[in-house]
């Protein structure tokens, strides 16, 4: 008999496109895992794609290497604010709760980092086979927590060769300003490098800083790195939820752009990621005319504050450019601001204009 719950009892990941009305199979591993769950044909379920669709549905059919869902409903979900973990090589069991932990709340990536003390740790938790079980680890934190947006896991690398997004950096240092102090929601992202046990030597720390990451507290007691991991996250996270963005909100409910983003409004999209989302102007004034914009409400370039997201804009356009074929004849790219300059909604966002000669200057 079919049960009639209407919330899913099990959320699963797959690489797949979701889409409202579709039949999708997943693979042997959430079989797997679904028949562990006791999921039975006609429940329904969720799947996260990783990519910012969660959809629910019920399922058709369950054997041994497939399952089979029926697809009735996909929510868009905006990415939270950009948190990119740096934590140690350690005992391998720790850094597999850590990143648990860490994905629950909603870290963007995670990066393991050689320190000088990681060498003294065995078994510690290096290389490409344990960064496989890094990610399944994830993976199963994302679907125990529904979650939308997969962390990517990023090669292991060494204090020295960081190459961490723009934005707040901060490195745990119990001799650092307290960490709540320098977290704000105007930043445009934030980085956190989690130390080893005994702390990150004095030399290591020193280059760090140099290059430009700035110490920072949790306080006077001595933690373990994956206590450390996850107070550090979560200070974050409370304090982004707690603070509107300066400048900026998550949505505004009667923007045009905003719905498409959110896809209540469809649109031809030509690309989409955790900064923006690129789609073709229904009005095109050149044989390639994009419309490129962040996936948060800014009204125009007046209120911008946050460089990182402008600077999303112009590289979405360069690969945009690139895609369309028109990367090397040229291209324009034109942000109105106002009314006497075009602007006709008010959430900011660029043109990508190509495929023809340009005239200069514009009209």
């Amino acid at each position: 008999m079919e049960r009639d719950d209407s919330a899913a009892v099990a959320c699963f990941y797959a690489e797949t496109t979701l889409e409202t009305g579709a039949t999708v199979s997943l693979n042997e591993r959430v079989a797997h895992h679904a028949t562990v769950r006791r999921i039975e044909t006609g429940d329904r379920v969720a799947i996260s794609n990783g990519m910012g669709s969660i959809s629910r549905g019920r399922v058709l059919r369950l054997g041994k290497r497939e399952m089979q869902v029926s697809i009735d409903r996909v929510e868009r979900v905006a990415p939270p604010f950009a948190v990119h973990l740096f934590a140690p090589i350690a005992d391998r069991d720790r850094m597999l709760w850590a990143a648990e932990k860490a994905t629950e709340l909603g870290i963007a990536s995670w990066q393991s980092v050689r320190f000088r003390r990681s060498a003294s740790v065995s078994p510690r938790g290096e290389g490409a086979a344990f960064g496989e079980k890094l990610r399944a680890r994830i993976i199963a934190a994302l679907e125990q927590s529904f979650g939308a947006w997969l962390p990517q896991v990023l090669p292991d690398t060494s204090p020295d060769d960081l190459e961490p997004a723009s934005g707040l950096k901060l490195v745990l240092d119990a001799r650092g300003e307290p960490m709540i102090d320098l977290v704000s929601a105007s930043d445009s992202s934030c980085a956190v490098i989690v130390g080893p046990e005994g702390g990150i030597e004095e030399d290591e720390l020193a280059r760090l800083v140099a290059s430009g990451w700035r110490p920072a507290s949790l306080g006077s007691s001595i933690l373990r790195f994956e206590t450390a991991v996850t107070a550090a996250v979560a200070v974050v996270r409370a304090v982004h939820a707690s603070q509107p963005a300066f400048g900026a909100s998550p949505v505004a409910s009667d923007c045009l752009f905003c719905r498409i983003v959110s896809h209540e409004i469809p649109a031809k999209l030509v690309l989409e990621n955790e900064h923006v989302v690129a789609f073709r102007d229904i009005n095109p004034q050149a044989p390639v005319h994009v419309v490129i914009v962040p996936r948060q409400h800014v009204a125009s370039l007046n209120e911008a504050r946050d460089a990182a997201m402008l600077g999303e804009l112009s590289l979405a356009a360069a690969q945009i450019a690139k895609a369309e074929g028109i990367g090397e004849s040229g291209y324009r790219t034109v942000v109105n601001t106002n009314r006497d300059a075009g602007q006709t909604v008010f959430h900011i966002h660029l043109h990508l204009i190509g495929g023809r000669d340009m005239a200069w200057p514009p009209g």
